[in-house]
């Protein structure tokens, strides 16, 4: 088995990469992330998809290091995605409770909450944070938080070495009888941004 990241096998083949290979390749589910065993591939595919790993493995420690790096793409891609579950009854409902304990772990994501969840919108403050858009009742709000960091599994898990940051898009609805934050959270998308090599230099 050889195990490369989807999103490599997009940037060096294209993104209907999965029509392309078809029956060369077969998904596989490493943790929350999701990799492609290239071993059935052509030999000079592998060999291409083999040396992306170990170059973004260097630019990941160049990042680290701080030293230069050479040509390079920003990749953001999607880790995780939760929406709240409808439901008369507490037992039935989805709502995203994890993911709400998580965001306060994180000063940048819990300024977002006290704005976005609290009784009213703070949208003056949501602006200043970042991106902000609402139609009265549902609002979105979407914050950048940069640099590298452990995070929880509840917002997207391990980043990888060439993560430059994460971005989170948070949905909430104001209905009245919506009368706690955890009720008013509809939806949480989390994006990691990473920088990896050029796939189209050397």
């Amino acid at each position: 088995m050889l195990l490369v990241p989807s999103h490599y096998v997009e940037l060096l083949v294209g993104p209907n990469w999965a029509e392309v290979l078809r029956d060369q390749v077969r998904l596989v589910a490493v943790g929350r992330r999701v990799e492609v065993d290239v071993s059935k591939c052509d030999v000079a595919l592998q060999e291409r998809l083999e040396q992306y790993v170990v170059t973004n493995r260097r630019v990941g420690q160049q990042l680290l290091d701080g030293s230069a790096i050479g040509p390079y793409v920003v990749v953001r891609r999607l880790l995780a995605s939760a929406a709240q579950q409808a439901g008369t009854k507490s037992a039935n409902r989805g709502d995203l409770v994890s993911e709400l304990e998580a965001l306060r772990t994180v000063p940048e994501t819990s300024l977002v909450i006290d704005a976005l969840l609290g009784a009213a919108v703070d949208e003056t403050t949501l602006r200043t944070l970042g991106e902000f858009s609402t139609d009265g009742v549902r609002s979105s709000a979407e914050v950048r938080v940069e640099g590298w960091r452990e995070w929880p599994e509840a917002l997207g898990g391990a980043a990888s070495a060439n993560e430059i940051e994460r971005v989170f898009v948070l949905s909430a609805n104001h209905a009245g009888w919506r009368d706690r934050m955890v009720r008013r959270l509809t939806r949480l998308d989390v994006y990691g941004v990473e920088l990896l090599a050029n796939p189209e230099v050397g």
